[in-house]
């Protein structure tokens, strides 16, 4: 399903100068999640909904002069992690509960059809044309709003910005390249864990899969001798990092999904009207009531 953030950057195309990444959808002047799918966020028909953004003078005229098209964000590390400290106690706070995750016959029924549709594309990708790999490759990353990519640098300042899930990584590498002091001139762009140096330019964001969101870490060739790695006028960005979108903050489960990954994992679950459960514990050896074993 199409998320909100798809529906920002498209309306975001029509607006010269607007950074989707920047950008808030409020409905009766509160903040929707633009990681949920439209046909989930529960707007009535016929709702107003407002597209707000906040724009710094300093990082539109920075990002002019060095003509990257595109809004930069600088912050530090410990910045980031309290900001998504933060997001993780609001989600608690907010959290379902226990009887949410109960496991029912409905979410085993749909799990199982998931499981079955998977198979069944599995089976077929083999007999599809590499162009209709292609295009179905398309297609899924068209459901994508843009990607907030964080470059993490050595020192501890972070470099963000966001790019469309079908942009190559030679966008990414011409930002950071732009953004860079002249005199940083040997090194490497890798994601980890497990460590693995982007090389391909010609990929796209979602084939080296940073949609919907990616840490990116920058590796020096060489000692840079203490001088600075960013230039000036980029580093006069400093200061709060943007909304954690997709790094920090989960999407609230949709039709009871996370819940089965959940109780699947935990070993408890409930069929039908079975009072029997499964707790986990290890060498119990007995079997629920409701299961019924072949002799």
């Amino acid at each position: 399903m199409q998320p909100l953030a798809a529906i920002v950057q498209q309306l975001c195309t029509s607006l010269p100068g607007v950074d989707p990444a920047a950008c808030q959808l409020l409905f009766e002047k509160k903040p929707l999640d633009l990681s949920t799918p439209a046909r989930l966020s529960n707007l009535p028909a016929g709702a107003k909904v407002e597209l707000r953004t906040e724009l710094a003078p300093t990082a539109t005229a920075a990002s002019d002069l060095l003509g990257l098209g595109r809004q930069v964000h600088v912050f530090t590390r410990e910045a980031a992690e309290a900001a998504e400290a933060e997001e993780r106690a609001a989600g608690e706070a907010s959290a379902p509960s226990d009887d949410f995750y109960e496991f029912t016959a409905e979410d085993w029924a749909r799990v199982a059809a998931g499981r079955a549709r998977a198979a069944a594309a599995a089976e077929g990708a083999s007999l599809r044309t590499a162009a209709l790999r292609e295009r179905d490759e398309r297609v899924a990353a068209s459901r994508h709003g843009p990607a907030p990519v964080r470059v993490h640098l050595p020192g501890g300042l972070v470099l963000q910005a966001s790019f469309g899930a079908l942009e190559t990584l030679g966008a990414l590498r011409q930002l950071v390249a732009r953004c860079l002091a002249p005199g940083v001139r040997s090194w490497t762009l890798y994601t980890a864990p497990p460590k693995q140096v982007l090389a391909d330019w010609g990929v796209s964001m979602y084939k080296a899969g940073l949609v919907p969101a990616a840490n990116v870490h920058l590796g020096l060739g060489a000692p840079h001798g203490g001088t600075r790695l960013l230039r000036p006028e980029v580093a006069a960005l400093l200061g709060p990092p943007p909304p954690a979108r997709g790094f920090a903050r989960r999407q609230a489960p949709d039709a009871g999904q996370e819940r089965s990954e959940r109780t699947v994992a935990g070993g408890n679950f409930r069929a039908g009207g079975a009072s029997g459960t499964s707790n986990g514990k290890a060498g119990g050896g007995k079997a629920p009531k409701w299961l019924k074993l072949g002799k």
